[in-house]
C-alpha cells in the first residue's frame, strides 16, 4: 500500500493515483481540500425556488429552505340573506320559523286526480299553484292544470285566515262545485277543484294555534 499526500492508502497496482483525492487540481496556495468521510450521508438538494425570476437552488432571506407556497383554502360560499333556497328560489321565512325552517300552516290533500293521495304543503302567505316544480304548491301529474299560477292560495297570519283565488290562468277553479271569480275564505274540508284534480283544504294553524303562540309558550316554559 502506498500513501498519499494527505494521509490516504491505496494500490498502486490498481490506481495511478489516491482514488480519495482524485486529480489534483491546482486550486490556489490557501485552498485545503476537505477529508472526506465515507460515512457521511449525501446533502439533500434545497428545494427549489424563484429568485429573480429565474429557479435557483438556496434559500429565502429568512434562512428558510424555499418551498412552494400551498394551494388556497376555498372559502366556505355565504348562504342568502332573508331567506333559504329551495328548488333554485329564494323563499322569504316566516317570522315564526326556528332554524332556518319555514312552518306549515295546513295542507291540501288530492281526493281525485291523478295524484289521488298525495298531500301538499301550504306555506304562509302567498302560495302560487301550477304544473311547473317553480310553483308553491306543484301538481305536475296533471296537464289540465297551467304551469304558473293557475290559482293562488293565501295564508294572512294576522288575521289567521286561508283565501282562495284565480290566477292568471284561462282555466276555472271551483270550490265546493262553485266556480271561483274572486278571493273567497277557506274552511276546513273544503274541496278546491282544478283542472282534473280535487283537493281537500286541511288547515293547521288557525284561531286554536299558531307556530308565534306556541315558540312564546315554549320559551316561557323553559324560563
Amino acid at each position: 500500500m502506498q500513501r498519499c499526500a494527505n494521509g490516504h492508502y491505496y494500490d498502486p497496482t490498481k490506481h495511478s493515483t489516491c482514488p480519495a483525492c482524485g486529480v489534483d487540481i491546482d486550486l490556489g496556495a490557501n485552498f485545503t481540500r476537505p477529508n472526506p468521510s465515507p460515512f457521511s450521508p449525501p446533502t439533500p438538494p434545497v428545494a427549489l425556488g424563484d429568485v429573480g425570476g429565474t429557479r435557483k437552488m438556496g434559500a429565502n432571506p429568512a434562512g428558510n429552505p424555499l418551498t412552494p407556497a400551498p394551494p388556497p383554502i376555498p372559502s366556505p360560499s355565504t348562504p342568502p340573506l332573508g331567506g333559504f333556497q329551495q328548488a333554485g328560489r329564494t323563499i322569504a321565512l316566516y317570522q315564526g320559523s326556528k332554524g332556518g325552517i319555514e312552518p306549515v300552516v295546513g295542507w291540501l290533500v288530492c281526493v281525485a286526480g291523478p295524484d289521488r293521495g298525495r298531500d301538499y304543503r301550504i306555506r304562509a302567505e302567498r302560495n302560487f299553484i301550477g304544473r311547473a316544480k317553480s310553483q308553491h304548491i306543484c301538481i305536475e301529474s296533471d296537464e289540465a292544470i297551467s304551469r304558473e299560477k293557475h290559482a293562488i292560495l293565501t295564508f294572512n297570519p294576522k288575521k289567521r285566515t286561508f283565501k282562495i283565488q284565480p290566477g292568471e290562468s284561462a282555466g276555472l277553479v271551483y270550490v265546493n262545485d262553485e266556480d271561483l271569480d274572486g278571493p273567497l275564505e277557506l274552511k276546513p274540508s273544503d274541496e278546491i277543484e282544478i283542472g282534473r284534480s280535487k283537493l281537500r283544504f286541511v288547515p293547521l294553524c288557525g284561531p286554536d294555534f299558531m307556530w308565534e303562540e306556541l315558540d312564546e309558550a315554549q320559551a316561557g316554559f323553559t324560563g
